[in-house]
């Protein structure tokens, strides 16, 4: 961190930690104390919506000493915020409310096919000479049905190639 790296190296490790926790609780007394002040000068103004003070200073110090590890190039300060509270839900006008409920009976169709629809792949793959075929055939359900439907495509492919 940028404390520790301001504290001269030729005192001992001891005394380093000990001079860091020193210049840190400084450091947090004296952003406290800041906030103090201004809040008793903008008493009207309610721009600490935390429980204490004493979290937005931990806080607020923890992020700007962790920014150093990153090297940014930029420091980004907030000057105005201005707190909407909203519950996300939209009860006046819903104007994608069509296309939500479209995407909804969509999705529901599509669970339904993946249910019942059985799906077949059939792969051909044509040898040099015109009589050798190799055909292949697989589905997500491997019913007797399906070795008949193998048989009579095989046999279809078969009468086309002859």
């Amino acid at each position: 961190s940028q404390i520790a790296s301001s504290i001269d190296p030729s005192i001992s490790l001891e005394d380093q930690k000990r001079i860091a926790n020193s210049y840190i609780k400084i450091i947090f007394l004296v952003g406290q104390e800041l906030i103090d002040i201004y809040q008793l000068n903008n008493a009207e103004i309610d721009n600490f919506l935390f429980e204490s003070n004493y979290k937005f200073v931990q806080e607020a110090l923890t992020g700007f000493n962790d920014s150093f590890f990153y090297g940014l190039p930029i420091f980004l300060e907030l000057k105005e915020y201005v707190h909407i509270q909203s519950s996300g839900l939209q009860l006046t006008k819903s104007p994608g409310q069509f296309w939500v409920y479209l995407g909804c009976i969509l999705l529901v169709l599509g669970i339904f096919c993946m249910i019942y629809i059985q799906e077949v792949r059939l792969w051909v793959l044509k040898k040099k000479d015109k009589k050798n075929v190799l055909v292949a055939l697989t589905t997500n359900r491997h019913r007797y049905e399906f070795d008949q439907f193998a048989v009579r495509i095989s046999q279809q492919i078969r009468k086309i190639l002859n």
